[in-house]
C-alpha cells in the first residue's frame, strides 16, 4: 500500500509515480542530491532571522534564492526550468497552497504566505522570503507612486477587490484582447487576474497580476485604440458591483462524475462546473479529466457560483494530445477529488497493470457530514478487460479497507454482478441498496449509452445505503450523487 509522499514530487498537485524499484532508487538519489545542493544554490549557511523587508515574490521575480526556497518548501521540481525560476508551475503551486491555508489565491508570496512557508523551507530560507505576519499578502512593496494607484482616481487593484474601477479594468482588458471575454462584474477574481497576468506578460511588464499605474495606463491606451467608446470612469456605474453570492455545499452529499474526456465527449470546464453547481456535493470525484481543466472548474465554481472547493489531482498520464500544454510541459490527465472541506494526506497510485491505458486512484482525508473520512476515487480498466479490472479492484479494496470511515467513488467499468467487483462487495456497500448482487430492477443505471451501471459510491459499514440520484447530462456517464446519514 502506498504511503503519503512515497516516491513523489509534487508540482501543481501532480505526482510522479515510481514504476519500478530501480526508478524509485534513482528518484531518491536525485531528491537527495537536490537537497544537498540547496545551500549552494541559494547561498544559505545555516539559520537566519526573518527578513520582513523582502519584496513580494511572484512570476518573473529576480529573487532566485527566494524562489528556490519556495519551490523546496512546496516540493516542486521545476524541470526543465532551473530552480529559482518563478514560472507558471510555481505560480499554480503557490495558489494551491494559499487556497489550502485560507489566503487570497494570488499566486505570489507576500508576508502572510511567507510566514507559512518558512517553517517548510530549508534552513536559512527565512532571510530570502517575505515575512512579518501581514494579513494582506498582496500589499505592494514598491515606493513608486505609480505602483500605488491604477487608473486616475483608483487605487492599486488587487485580486478580491470589487469596485467600478475593476469594472473599467475588465472593460479595457476585453478591448485590449477580445479573447479574454471577461464578464464586467466589477469583481476582481481569478479570471480577471489571469487576464492581467497574460496582458502584462505580452507587453513586457512585471507579471504580478496586480494593476498599478503602468499596467492601467497601457491598458487604457490599448483600449482607446481599439474602440471609439471611452472606458467607463470610476463612479459612473453607481454602487460597487457585488461578487458572486457565497454558496455552501450540502455537507452530507458525495458524488462521482466521469466527465468524458477526450473527444467526442470533451466539454468545457464551464459545463462541468455547471453540473457540480446544480447539486453542490461536499465531495465529488472526477474521472477522465485534465489538471488544467480541474483547476479551471475549481476557479469557475468559486468565482461564478460562490462555491469554494479544495482540489487533489490524481493524474496517471502526461499527454499533450489530450490535455494540451507543450511538448516539454504536457498536460496531465486522470482523476481528481474536489472537497468543500480542507484535504490532507493525499495518495496517488497508478495500478501496476492499467490495461490499454494507464489507470489508478487518488485518496485523501477530508470531511463529510462533519465527520473525518477517507475518500478514494478511481477509474478501472475498460469494460472488455475483465482480468485486469479484477486485479485493480482487489488492490483497491485491500488498500481502502485499511481505514475506518471510507468512501470509494469512481467509474468501475463493470456491472454490479460482475465477478471482478467481488473484492469491493466483500468489504463495501454501494449507496444504492438495489444494486447489491444480485442487483434488482430498481438499481439505477449510470451509463445511458450502454444502459448499465458502471459508476459507484461504495461505502464502509459506517454508512447506511439510502439510494442515489443519477442525472443525465452532456457526458456519456451520469452525474451520480448520494446523501449520507
Amino acid at each position: 500500500m502506498s504511503r503519503p509522499g512515497t516516491g513523489t514530487l509534487v508540482e501543481r498537485g501532480l505526482q510522479l509515480r515510481p514504476r519500478t524499484a530501480s526508478f524509485a532508487r534513482k528518484l531518491g538519489l536525485l531528491i537527495a542530491a537536490a537537497a544537498l545542493t540547496v545551500p549552494a544554490m541559494v547561498g544559505l549557511t545555516g539559520s537566519a532571522p526573518a527578513a520582513p523587508n523582502v519584496p513580494q515574490i511572484g512570476p518573473g521575480s529576480a529573487n532566485t534564492a527566494g524562489v528556490t526556497c519556495i519551490q523546496k518548501a512546496l516540493g516542486i521540481d521545476p524541470t526543465p526550468a532551473p530552480y529559482g525560476t518563478f514560472g507558471h508551475l510555481t505560480y499554480n503551486a503557490v495558489k494551491e497552497f494559499q487556497s489550502q491555508h485560507g489566503l487570497p489565491r494570488i499566486g505570489a508570496v507576500g508576508p502572510a504566505t511567507g510566514d507559512l512557508l518558512i517553517p517548510l523551507a530549508p534552513a536559512g530560507c527565512a532571510e530570502h522570503l517575505p515575512s512579518g505576519g501581514s494579513n494582506n499578502p498582496t500589499q505592494p512593496t514598491s515606493t513608486d507612486p505609480n505602483d500605488r494607484r491604477s487608473y486616475p482616481g483608483c487605487p492599486l487593484l488587487l485580486e478580491g477587490d470589487q469596485s467600478t474601477c475593476v469594472e473599467r479594468l475588465q472593460h479595457d482588458l476585453n478591448l485590449a484582447n477580445s479573447s479574454y471575454d471577461l464578464p464586467k462584474t466589477g469583481f476582481f477574481g481569478v479570471l480577471t487576474r489571469t487576464a492581467v497576468l497574460d496582458f502584462q506578460g505580452r507587453h513586457g511588464l512585471p507579471a504580478d497580476g496586480n494593476v498599478g499605474g503602468e499596467t492601467a495606463d497601457l491598458l487604457a491606451d490599448q483600449a482607446a485604440s481599439n474602440d471609439n467608446v471611452p472606458s467607463p470612469g470610476p463612479g459612473t456605474s453607481g454602487a460597487s458591483p457585488a461578487p458572486p453570492q457565497v454558496s455552501e455545499a450540502f455537507s452530507n452529499r458525495v458524488a462521482t462524475f466521469n466527465v468524458c474526456n477526450p473527444n467526442p465527449c470533451d466539454r468545457s470546464a464551464e459545463a462541468i462546473a455547471a453540473e457540480v453547481a446544480k447539486y453542490k456535493p461536499q465531495v465529488v470525484g472526477f474521472q477522465e479529466i485534465c489538471v488544467r481543466q480541474t483547476n479551471r472548474v475549481r476557479d469557475i465554481l468559486e468565482e461564478t457560483h460562490g462555491l469554494k472547493y479544495y482540489v487533489q489531482h490524481g493524474s496517471v498520464l502526461e499527454r499533450w494530445s489530450r490535455c494540451g500544454g507543450t511538448p516539454w510541459d504536457r498536460g496531465n490527465f486522470g482523476n481528481a477529488i474536489l472537497s468543500a472541506s480542507p484535504i490532507s494526506d493525499p495518495i496517488v497510485e497508478e495500478y501496476r497493470a492499467g490495461g490499454s491505458e494507464d489507470r489508478g486512484y487518488v485518496a485523501v482525508t477530508t470531511e463529510v457530514a462533519g465527520e473525518p473520512v477517507r475518500v478514494f476515487n478511481t477509474h478501472l480498466a475498460q469494460a472488455d478487460q475483465n482480468t485486469v479490472r479484477e486485479n485493480q479492484a482487489q488492490h483497491l479494496a485491500h488498500n481502502a479497507s485499511q481505514h475506518g470511515r471510507t468512501i470509494v467513488l469512481g467509474d468501475f467499468n463493470a456491472t454490479p454482478d460482475a465477478q471482478e467487483l467481488q473484492p469491493m462487495w466483500s468489504v463495501f456497500r454501494d449507496a444504492d441498496p438495489n444494486c447489491a448482487p444480485p442487483a434488482n430492477s430498481n438499481c439505477k443505471l449510470t451509463h445511458p449509452g450502454a444502459n448499465k451501471k458502471f459508476d459507484y459510491i461504495f461505502l464502509s459499514t459506517d454508512y447506511t445505503p439510502r439510494g442515489v440520484e443519477s442525472h443525465d447530462n452532456y457526458s456519456d456517464h451520469n452525474f451520480v450523487h448520494a446523501d449520507l446519514f
